[in-house]
């Protein structure tokens, strides 16, 4: 999973990820991730890394189940498969302290889901869903430390966004944003950054190689400025559930 991510990261080629390989005490900062959670601690852990950003979670559930059905007409066996997957991670800025993002991912569903994924063989997800795990937690990062912001506003309502190339495809839709603030937890005084209420929706009509241009289909243009930003519409990590099967399952 662990690689996954950061192959993911380092495609995007707006991180450079620190090599473990070069980290002297791995062991102790297994333990030290192991049992020191809090965001102090964290901090501290990232400052003497050298690190601008640390990533940190837990993989809660990582199960594939199968169930076999014979088919008498045509004297075989089929056999179908459905995966269980939770992940909580989070992301922390190590020179501030905050917390720039934490969600679960969570992927339910059977063998439609998977080959949805891009995970063409069933019977071997695990590689597969690693990889989809590290693409998805990078586009989150990606969208929370580099976010899709309104850089121009032309004639006609044209809307240009500061990021373009194959993160995105004509018809693409998100929701436009004022520039969102930071507020501090009262229980552990951590700044958490929120977003600002929806002014509109737009859709992205023309894919540049360093940037997009969009159309307003809901809201007035007039409320959106230079700063304004965009998030997709659907959450990263919606999956439609599916029923479990009824039988065997395989663990990692």
């Amino acid at each position: 999973f662990s690689q996954g991510l950061i192959e993911k990261i380092t495609q995007s080629r707006k991180f450079r990820v620190l090599d473990r390989a070069n980290i002297d005490s791995l062991e102790k900062e297994k333990s030290f991730l192991k049992n020191n959670s809090s965001v102090t601690e964290l901090v501290r852990f990232g400052k003497a890394l050298g690190a601008d950003y640390l990533v940190v979670g837990t993989v809660r559930q990582f199960a594939v189940q199968w169930s076999e059905r014979k088919v008498n007409v045509l004297n075989t066996v089929e056999t179908d498969y459905s995966c269980n997957l939770a992940v909580d991670y989070r992301l922390v800025e190590v020179a501030t302290g905050e917390i720039r993002m934490s969600d679960t991912l969570q992927v339910q569903g059977g063998a439609e889901i998977l080959s949805s994924l891009g995970i063409p063989d069933p019977a071997r997800p695990f590689l597969g869903l690693a990889r989809y795990l590290g693409a998805k937690i990078s586009e989150a990062m990606l969208e929370n430390v580099y976010p899709i912001t309104v850089i121009a506003i032309k004639e006609h309502g044209m809307i240009y966004l500061n990021q373009g190339g194959n993160r995105f495809n004509v018809g693409d839709q998100f929701s436009m944003r004022k520039p969102g603030e930071l507020v501090l937890d009262p229980s552990t005084q951590t700044p958490i950054r929120i977003d600002s209420k929806v002014i509109g929706k737009i859709r992205i009509t023309d894919v540049r190689a360093k940037y997009c241009i969009a159309e307003m289909e809901t809201g007035d243009t007039n409320d959106v400025a230079i700063g304004c930003v965009a998030r997709p519409l659907l959450p990263l990590n919606q999956m439609p559930d599916v029923q479990k099967p009824r039988s065997g399952s395989m663990f990692k």
